[in-house]
């Protein structure tokens, strides 16, 4: 994403002159790429003059299934870098202009625009910046949408060629002359290749770490190298190294003087969410605040939103959540979630009306979320949990099994999932929803807690101790919450001097807790 620095800018399109019309080479580079290649050529089939598809060593049926479709398939074994790569198949290429695709890539829209733009471009050296869609399939079955602007459409010239072992840009005279590029919204491409189960198939992390330690060796100065870095480092969970890469980036490309770029833009939001994993809240603020600023997008502001709203700024919050609506992803600079700017801000939206009692109001921000997003779990348990507080048990119900069956986001939408099924009375099915929870993830407090209190309500007392009990044996847990629940079935069993002993672990683990969050807990420390 973000490929250099050169932003990409709107030009009317000149008056059509050609003599004769332009003619298209689709390149593909593939290996082991038999589940999609396919598709991704049929998605061009009677829009480009000729298929070309370098094949970088697979082992599967890829090259035959790119002949089937028409395509003229040569080998080159896997050099080691992605733009000698492109740029072989460049050579091969014999069309005016060049669409290059991914092979998990399909041209969705305007295919019919290809020709036409061709034709009306200005002379030179010219690349038009098409559309990009990531589409990325979350665990629970939803997708999300990131887009940008990519220059995928060019004109063939032999002073355009990428550059880059990975990431690579595409350059005129290896970036000593600006590249022309003007954007073309109505060509889209989509792209499968990121969802989770793909990334692991390709093992694209394993892959790329060794190609981006070498180009960061080769250019320690710049920035894209240190982005791209800071990229995969996330992707490995090192928060702290990927938010230390990009902080770096922008201040590289800020003392070179560079223009911000498209990646720039990722870099601040990457950089702000990876500082807060590590808790580094104040550099976090600073460093999304100057984002706002010099490359502002709705991702940027979720995320800052959602900072203010840990911190119970609820008028903060609210702020950056409407910049965030009013910020349109298919005219913003910069790269952008589609979910940012629509159902996202009206998510926080909602739950801040919420957290204000204004539960009428919140209700009607959770509407106009869920017409942008009608199946995202998120907001459907919102939604029956709104509805259950205003006493419509019937559509509340309604709305719950709409989430039956799906892969919820993480332990707190199992809990709202929870709290509304005993909300609604459905006591048997909410302890079974715990149980199962309890013993799938033995070590999560929250899942055991809420099972404790489930049963310390309707006076388990016997199984509240049998559930907590685990709490007592190795590391002490990190939820202080669990001792005292302890504490209190037991003393209602008549069991004080061990009721006493809970209290006073909860009292140690509260006083553990402080000494973390400020520091002054020995690392080492296994208590």
């Amino acid at each position: 994403m973000g490929r250099g620095g050169t932003a990409m800018r709107e030009q009317p399109a000149p008056v059509v002159g050609a003599d004769r019309p332009p003619t298209i080479s689709l390149c593909v580079i593939a290996r082991d790429e038999e589940p999609v290649i396919g598709r991704c050529l049929a998605s061009v089939q009677g829009v480009v003059d000729e298929l070309v598809v370098l094949d970088t060593g697979s082992t599967d049926r890829t090259p035959e299934i790119a002949r089937e479709w028409g395509a003229r398939v040569e080998s080159l074994p896997w050099p080691g870098d992605f733009a000698v790569a492109k740029n072989a198949a460049l050579e091969r290429a014999t069309g005016d202009w060049v669409l290059f695709l991914d092979a998990d890539e399909v041209l969705a829209a305007g295919a019919d625009r290809l020709r036409e733009l061709a034709a009306a471009a200005p002379p030179g050296p010219v690349a038009y910046g098409v559309l990009i869609r990531n589409l990325v399939r979350q665990p629970e079955g939803t997708t999300d949408v990131y887009q940008y602007f990519l220059p995928r459409f060019f004109r063939r010239h032999p002073e355009v060629r990428y550059k880059g072992a990975i990431h690579e840009q595409l350059l005129y005279r290896e970036g000593a002359e600006p590249l022309l590029m003007v954007r073309a919204p109505a060509v889209v491409i989509e792209h499968d290749g990121y969802s989770p189960d793909e990334i692991q198939r390709k093992q694209k992390i394993q892959r790329n770490l060794p190609l981006l330690l070498q180009a960061l060796a080769q250019t320690p100065y710049e920035p894209f190298a240190h982005f791209n870095l800071g990229m995969q480092f996330s992707g490995l969970g090192d928060w702290a190294t990927a938010a230390d890469l990009f902080t770096r980036a922008i201040r590289l490309a800020q003392y070179q003087g560079r223009p911000v770029a498209d990646y720039l833009a990722v870099a601040y939001v990457r950089g702000v969410e990876c500082l807060l994993r590590v808790g580094r809240r104040d550099e976090a603020r600073a460093l999304g605040e100057e984002g706002a600023q010099v490359a502002p997008t709705p991702d940027l502001c979720c995320v800052l939103a959602g900072l203010a709203l840990q911190e119970n700024d609820l008028a903060g919050a609210e702020a950056w959540y409407r910049r965030a609506l009013h910020l349109d992803p298919e005219h913003c600079a910069f790269p952008s979630d589609l979910g940012a700017s629509t159902w996202r801000p009206l998510h926080g939206l909602a739950v801040i009306a919420q957290q204000q009692g204004d539960l009428e109001r919140a209700w009607r921000y959770l509407q106009r979320a869920l017409r942008s997003a009608p199946e995202q779990p998120v907001l459907l348990l919102l939604g029956a949990e709104l509805l259950t507080a205003l006493g419509r048990t019937e559509a509340a119900a309604a709305m719950l099994e709409r989430v039956k069956g799906l892969a919820l986001p993480g332990p707190a939408a199992e809990i709202v999932y929870v709290n509304c099924l005993e909300r609604l009375g459905r006591l048997q099915e909410a302890y079974d929803r715990l149980e199962a929870l309890v013993q799938a993830y033995p070590e999560n407090d929250l899942y055991r807690l809420r099972l404790a209190e489930f049963l310390y309500d309707l006076g388990e007392d016997q199984a509240v101790v049998a559930v907590l009990d685990p709490c007592l044996d190795g590391e002490a847990r990190s939820d202080p919450r669990l001792y005292a629940r302890l504490g209190m079935a037991l003393l209602r069993l008549g069991r004080a001097a061990e009721a006493a002993r809970a209290f006073e672990l909860a009292t140690l683990v509260h006083q553990r807790n402080q000494l973390i969050a400020t520091g002054r807990w020995p690392a080492d420390d296994p208590t």
